[in-house]
């Protein structure tokens, strides 16, 4: 297979993908960093886990835990996936420099290494099947009705019997995203409702129509157990790259939630902002998130001066939706929160 670097802007700079094959470490090291060290990434392959990541890169299996550490995003040790980007510091060509051969071995034609501005967001399986916010209304297609064996839980491969809402199937070979509600959305500044938010489960293919608005399906892809009852609306699940690139126009929102409720993202997490297909916003666009600046006691009379404000992250838009769209935190200067404001890049 024949492999393309491939450069990112760079407030894509701890972005996850794959930029191209370095003919040695060294001189990715020195291309990308400009003679300086820079920050790298290990994308993880399929059979990864950070003990074997561990003993590759440092020759040592017993270091996993500074992987680890280097990765808060990754909530259990023993589950990592494809894709995921593993931070390995700035500092690790010297380390693999006094390894010898290591870094040889490591410039092996694999996409494994991440330096800084890659051009097509790779989204790992932990952060594209995540969620939507849907408004109110003819999003719902249908749900499915009834599995193989009378069985509850459901998996990829499974045949599926699903039911639509009036008028709403359509014929074979026709694409549906699972999704799951998991609760409502309320705008944090106005306490207007926006939606509901989903969790996106997979997507199923209908392989044969019936009478009553039934038809058959097979789940063609599962990201977490999908039940009987959960629900189905056109379309598939995000693709797995996104190509980050200036907004068409000037869009300016807010970040109004977050997959876990929580009020605080940080880098390589998702979270969903109030502006959607109807503002002009598409995958791929990128939007700056910025912070009120505080208010301080000037000099030298003490008057009150508020600061200004201050650009703290950047996000990469995963899917949009109507009037919201999914986001991925790409770089992150300091914690973002629910709340703060965003305006996208055009240029």
């Amino acid at each position: 297979m024949r492999h393309t670097k491939r450069l990112m802007p760079v407030p894509l700079l701890a972005a996850m993908t794959a930029l191209g094959i370095f003919s040695a470490f060294s001189s990715a090291l020195t291309e990308e960093g400009q003679g300086s060290r820079s920050s790298l990434y290990y994308i993880v392959r399929e059979g990864d886990c950070l003990w074997k990541i561990s003993e590759r890169l440092y020759q040592d299996p017993l270091r996993w835990p500074l992987l680890w550490q280097n990765n808060p995003y990754i909530t259990d040790p023993h589950w990592i996936y494809p894709g995921d980007p593993i931070y390995l510091g700035s500092d690790l060509e010297g380390q693999l420099e006094s390894a010898g051969a290591a870094a040889t071995e490591l410039a092996a034609p694999q996409e494994e290494f991440v330096g800084v501005r890659p051009t097509v967001l790779h989204v790992s399986r932990r952060m594209t099947d995540v969620g939507l916010i849907t408004e109110d209304g003819p999003q719902k297609a249908g749900a499915i009705l009834a599995g193989p064996d009378e069985r509850v839980l459901l998996s990829f491969g499974d045949q599926v019997v699903v039911q639509f809402g009036q008028g709403l199937g359509q014929g074979e070979g026709a694409r549906y995203q699972i999704l799951r509600p998991v609760r409502e959305v309320k705008h944090p500044a106005s306490g207007e409702r926006i939606g509901t938010l989903h969790r996106i489960l997979g997507s199923l293919e209908i392989e044969q129509t019936g009478p009553d608005r039934l038809a058959k399906g097979r789940i063609v892809a599962s990201q977490e157990a999908i039940e009987v009852g959960d629900w189905i609306r056109k379309g598939d699940i995000p693709p797995r790259e996104v190509a980050s690139k200036p907004a068409a126009r000037e869009v300016t929102g807010t970040i109004v939630a977050t997959l876990g409720n929580e009020r605080e993202v940080a880098q390589h997490q998702v979270c969903f902002i109030d502006r959607g297909i109807q503002d002009g916003i598409e995958p791929g666009d990128e939007f700056w998130v910025f912070q009120s600046g505080k208010t301080v006691k000037g000099f030298p009379d003490g008057q009150e001066v508020t600061l200004p404000d201050r650009k703290v992250g950047t996000l990469v838009v995963v899917q949009a939706e109507s009037r919201t769209s999914t986001a991925l935190v790409a770089q992150s200067s300091f914690p973002l929160f629910v709340g703060d404001r965003v305006k996208s890049r055009t240029e």
